[in-house]
């Protein structure tokens, strides 16, 4: 909503797009948003509240880690050592976290 009003405020366009990118744009809401919400709400029923929270910290590390493998796109230093910061973090708090 916020950025469909920036959008209109600003005067950017919001039609000239082909067929393939309406699909495209609305495959990359539901697909995440529905999918990745089931997805989120199935594993409470054999996962830890804890570790299925914490889980999704790892979010912008794997798309990082997509951005490397399918675009070829390197991370910088800071990027790295946040990655592994949240990496630790989970396994920490995955493994100290009893119930």
């Amino acid at each position: 909503m916020t950025l469909g009003s920036v959008a209109v405020e600003t005067g950017a366009s919001l039609s000239g797009y082909a067929r393939r990118e309406w699909v495209l744009f609305v495959a990359m809401a539901l697909v995440p948003g529905v999918v990745g919400h089931t997805v989120l709400n199935s594993a409470l029923r054999y996962v830890r509240l804890t570790a299925v929270s914490v889980s999704l910290l790892c979010e912008p590390v794997a798309s990082t880690f997509l951005a490397l493998v399918l675009l070829n796109e390197v991370p910088g230093a800071v990027t790295v050592l946040g990655a592994a910061v949240v990496l630790v973090g989970i396994a920490v708090t995955t493994r100290t976290r009893s119930g």
